[in-house]
């Protein structure tokens, strides 16, 4: 059981590195009882599937770089180190079981984790130590999960969170027991993160969702001699966990309506014969739409949401912000764009929305492109692919047609002309 959960411990951050925080706190814990009730066994089960899991995920997919560039926001060998070092102090645990040994065995885990923050120190820094404080306002500021909570989303996505952080503090103060102590801890630093980041909201509720039938178990118990009043509070605490943050979901405040009709679907699923002309060229397109566009064609971007690429998500900002003249703008040639995909949406485009509407987006929304801007095709979901004209674009001719129809259902005989 232990070396699966170390497995589960390693999976998580091979997926995704935000879960180290949590990873660490349950290893954590396992130590706290070690020191209460030593068992070096359970630690070292569990570190050896952690590192094991580690290690096999990082032979399959190293960083860019190569297998010794310390990535902290991707896996690499930061995490891997991570796993040999908590390996090592579980096994130097063994031989420091006796009670007036177990001081000597906290001291060698905080030196071990002291080293490992002293050889990657970009760790404690989180996101700061990937980017400067400049560059990473405005780039995680053109991202929703990686936003504030605030106002009645604090009821909608963590109230079931706090819920169980005052359980857990009751039953840690009451009892005296540093189990619910310590996970009152967890939960506060979970609902923390989630405060400062969309993205961490949902630790907190999966902790509630656990912790709900324990919760419900609990009260009954307490309340056993008042069958009547344990109904109400079990039937309380069920609204509170599902009803009031549906409640404050459906109340909150949405945008003014927009008309359906004027925007188009935008979608990128039939984007490949609009632009397979111009595959190999580098096309000034949605950062948000990157990924997609990269899989669905072969065209090249200038930039998008990745932190290892914020210089080039800087530029294709910079780009759409310029203000169009009869010319080409500096801020776009320096993107080395040779082309302009675009498509108008509802609601005003993050990464401008704090300009007047004179940008190259927004001329591109109004219909009016500028003059160093010729429409090569569109399709039915609504995109546009302009050429600059300062530049040369390849032979296209008849390739590339205005679209007015829709591609999908039809034959590829049909579908190569464009």
């Amino acid at each position: 059981m232990a070396v699966c959960a170390g497995i589960s411990g390693g999976a998580a951050i091979w997926l995704t590195p935000e879960t180290m925080p949590f990873v660490l706190m349950a290893f954590a814990a396992l130590f706290f009882r070690w020191i209460e009730r030593p068992s070096w066994r359970v630690m070292c089960g569990c570190a050896a599937g952690f590192v094991a899991m580690l290690t096999l995920a990082l032979a399959f997919d190293p960083p860019q770089g190569g297998y010794g560039v310390p990535e902290v926001d991707r896996l690499s060998c930061v995490y891997v180190v991570l796993g040999f070092l908590l390996l090592l102090g579980a096994l130097g645990l063994s031989v420091l079981q006796a009670p007036r040994r177990r001081g000597v065995g906290v001291v060698l885990m905080v030196v071990l984790f002291a080293a490992w923050i002293g050889l990657f120190p970009k760790v404690a820094m989180g996101p700061y130590g990937v980017l400067p404080k400049a560059e990473m306002k405005l780039f995680f500021g053109a991202m929703q999960e990686t936003q504030p909570v605030h106002g009645r989303e604090l009821i909608t996505f963590l109230l079931p969170g706090f819920l169980v952080l005052l359980f857990a503090s009751w039953r840690g103060l009451r009892e005296r027991f540093w189990v619910w102590m310590y996970f009152a801890i967890c939960q506060a630093v979970a609902l923390w993160l989630g405060v400062k980041f969309v993205l961490f909201v949902g630790f907190s509720a999966a902790a509630a969702a656990v912790l709900l039938p324990i919760m419900i178990t609990r009260l009954s118990e307490t309340l056993a001699a008042r069958p009547g009043l344990a109904s109400g509070f079990r039937l309380t605490l069920l609204a509170a966990m599902f009803g009031l943050p549906e409640i404050f979901a459906s109340a909150a405040a949405h945008p003014a309506a927009l008309d359906a009709k004027k925007f188009p679907s935008c979608d990128l699923r039939t984007i490949g014969p609009l632009l397979a002309p111009v595959a190999g060229q580098v096309v000034l397109a949605p950062m948000e739409d990157t990924p997609e566009l990269l899989y669905r064609s072969g065209v090249e971007t200038v930039g998008s949401l990745y932190q290892h690429g914020v210089p080039a998500y800087l530029r294709a900002r910079a780009a759409w912000r310029a203000a169009p003249g009869t010319s080409e703008p500096l801020a776009v040639q320096e993107t080395g764009a040779s082309y302009v995909l675009f498509c108008p949406q509802p609601g005003r485009y993050t990464p401008v929305a704090d300009l007047p509407p004179t940008t190259l987006w927004d001329r591109l929304e109004g219909f009016a492109p500028p003059p160093w801007l010729k429409l090569l095709g569109q399709n039915a979901a609504g995109w546009r692919l302009y050429a600059i004209a300062a530049k040369t674009p390849p032979q296209v001719g008849a390739a590339t047609p205005v679209v007015l129809g829709s591609d999908s259902g039809r034959p590829r005989s049909e579908r190569t002309a464009r």
